[in-house]
């Protein structure tokens, strides 16, 4: 249980009053991988929906032994619709790409399109959970750095009368920042392949999404927006790890 020194302190970042307390808090968690949203999810209360796709991803590709990884394996190009490509026998078949994607990827192996339809569904399924005024507190746990990722999450919530969005964008403005974030997040792959944790983020990934990125705006439909600054706390992450070595 949190303390109510901390319960009083959340509620004063948030900008609740006794009277808006009824309101549902639905908190759209802005950053790149490995910057300290995980932590941020541990001062909030127990009755707390987190909404994280990772872990959605994570669980459902266990279920067809597969890894997190595993999902952006993509057949070759020339592969043959139908076949089963040798040393991939678990991704199933190869099949035409859903017409979305179809663009850039032909084609896509079936077991991993199953997956991808599977998250979909657990995927509304949570936010249908957040709609139903069950839970007090909601954290959509995710990078959410693009306009167009937090619109979508917005339009789909559409409710202003009972929930208050608030914004937590996690400050990357420091040059360090893209370099720090980058080795924090090669210390949890290690972390994580000890566990039998499968996931990797490229450079190229970290370099996109800093490129993309969009600051939250109250244009967006935002209540509050809250900035918090983790580089330091990352900073002595990385030099505790240094020191095991």
């Amino acid at each position: 249980m949190l303390s109510e020194a901390l319960t009083k302190h959340l509620k004063k970042l948030a900008g609740i009053t006794p009277n808006q307390i009824k309101k549902i808090n639905f908190y759209i968690l802005i950053g790149p991988p490995a910057i300290g949203k995980s932590t941020f999810i541990k001062s909030m209360p127990e009755n707390t929906l987190v909404i994280n796709r990772d872990e959605v991803v994570q669980k459902v590709a266990s279920s067809y032994s597969l890894s997190y990884d595993d999902l952006f394996i993509l057949p070759s190009a020339d592969s043959k619709i139908g076949e089963i490509v040798p040393g991939f026998e678990s991704f199933g078949k190869v099949k035409e790409a859903p017409e979305q994607i179809r663009h850039w990827a032909p084609v896509v192996f079936e077991n991993i399109d199953k997956i991808n339809l599977e998250v979909y569904h657990q995927m509304s399924n949570l936010f249908n959970k957040a709609k139903s005024g069950k839970f007090p507190n909601v954290v959509v746990d995710m990078t959410n750095m693009t306009l167009e990722s937090r619109s979508s999450i917005l339009d789909r919530m559409g409710d202003k009368v009972h929930f208050r969005y608030i914004a937590v964008e996690f400050d990357i403005s420091d040059p360090e920042t893209k370099n720090i974030i980058k080795k924090a997040a090669e210390i949890r792959r290690r972390e994580d392949l000890k566990r039998g944790i499968k996931k990797t983020i490229p450079d190229s990934a970290f370099d996109r999404m800093f490129l993309q990125y969009v600051p939250p705006s109250f244009r967006e439909g935002f209540d509050k927006i809250i900035k918090i600054n983790t580089i330091e706390n990352l900073k002595r992450f990385i030099e505790l790890d240094s020191e095991k070595f």
